[in-house]
This record gives C-alpha cells, structure tokens and sequence, in this order.
C-alpha cells in the first residue's frame, strides 16, 4: 500500500493508461480522482476501481478548457497527486498542418497541463505540504513519428518536468515523468501475453499494457521508493526506445 492515504487526480483517467494508472493507485491505498472529457468512459474506470476499494470520485475535465480548472480543484479538495495523462495526436504531417490541428494537440498535451499543476503546487505551497506531479510523455519526445505537433509536445514536456523540478525542489515537490512506447490500449488487459506483437519492442516482441505504466506511475509517485528522484523522466518501452529507426 505504498499510496496509502494519497489522493491522486489523473487526467484522461477514462482512456488505456489513464484506467492502468488508476487502477494501479487504488490497488496501492490511494483515493483517486477519475478525470475525463468522456463522461461514460471515466465512469466506467471509476466503477472498476470502487470494486478494489471505496471513495473514488469522477470529474468531468478537459484540458483545454483552463478557466473551468479553479472550480474543478477547489470542488475536488484535497489531492497529493496530480497525473498529467490526457493526451491527444492527429494524423497530420509537416506539409498538411493547419494551426488548428497544432492548437488542439499542444493545448491538450502541454498548455492545459501546465496551467493546471500551476494551479496544483501554488496549493501545495500554501499548505506547506510535500506533493508529485506525474506526467505522461511518450517515447517520441525524442523519436520522429511524422507527426510534428504531437512529437514536439512531448519533447516540450520532457522539458517542462526539468524546469518545474527546479523551481520546486526547495517546497518539497517532486516533479516526474514516464515516456511510454507502444502500449496496447485498445482493449483492456492484463496479461501482456495478449499484447499486440511488434518489431521495434525488444522484450517480448509485444507491446506494453497499461498496468506496465501503472506500476511505474506508483513507483514515481510513492515517497517509499522515489523520494530523491525529481526532474527524471523514466522510459518504459521494453526496449523500443533503443531500436528507433524500426518505429513507424
């Protein structure tokens, strides 16, 4: 029970890694927070994990939406934990972007998170309490993919955590990351036996399952195990990340 008495918010709590990051913190103690622009899936999530334990909540969130942000923490209360996972990409290259697609993906992958774990630590300092702030990247911080604006989000991220952990070392804050590759998110699973098979994975040749990151996200998150860890951001891609010129 290493998030025992924690209460976590994960954003994109409805979607693959959201459930495994979820499901992972209620297995491990915590009270956690199910956020989603998708109010069913978040429910869905939510309805999961109170069979594991009671006291998780859902909240309607979406990431763009900064303004709503105030009213959502301050109805929420309370949280030690904030995960930055909602995430989105759009099948548009270099020559065919439009500043749309490009807002869309950067507002929802980087600004909205920022603004929100602004709004978080200013809380925790106030309070004078230790907290974490997760975020989710992906390999393709540092990996072409063909996608620019969603590649170039998550290098903005990797930068990001660097930048936060710096500034907030000295309040006790930890601030961290997880780069995940391929993940099988399509159905929920838990034997990575039943994993998609892949070339550029090197363990297993199959992709990861949501409880690969949800057990890192504890391991990230948990005072016991990572309390010097901050400003890192931890790889989990059974290899893919070593063997990029195979990634489509």
């Amino acid at each position: 029970m290493y998030l025992k008495g924690k209460t976590a918010l994960i954003t994109g709590g409805g979607g693959g890694i959201g459930w495994g990051i979820a499901r992972e913190f209620a297995l491990e103690g915590a009270r956690v927070i199910v956020s989603d622009i998708n109010k069913n899936a978040g429910e869905d999530v939510l309805s999961e994990i109170n069979k594991i334990s009671k006291g998780h909540t859902f909240v309607k969130l979406d990431t763009r939406e900064i303004n709503k942000f105030q009213g959502i923490l301050k109805k929420i209360g309370n949280i030690d934990i904030l995960v930055n996972n909602a995430g989105l990409n759009t099948p548009y290259g270099v020559l065919d972007m439009t500043q749309n697609e490009w807002d869309i993906v950067f507002n929802t992958n980087l600004k909205g998170h920022f603004f929100l774990s602004q709004m978080v630590v200013q809380d925790f300092i106030a309070k004078k309490k230790k907290g974490v702030i997760l975020f989710i990247s992906s390999v393709h911080q540092d990996i072409v993919q063909g996608t620019p604006h969603y590649s170039s989000s998550k290098a903005a991220i990797k930068m990001l955590i660097k930048e936060m952990a710096v500034t907030l070392a000295p309040h006790n804050i930890r601030v961290v990351g997880i780069a995940p590759g391929g993940i099988h998110i399509s159905e929920r699973i838990d034997n990575p036996e039943l994993a998609l098979k892949e070339k550029t994975v090197l363990l297993g040749g199959r992709n990861g399952i949501p409880r690969d990151i949800g057990r890192a996200a504890v391991f990230l998150c948990s005072d016991f195990w990572s309390r010097h860890i901050t400003g890192e951001t931890l790889v989990v891609s059974g290899g893919q990340y070593l063997n990029p010129r195979l990634i489509q």
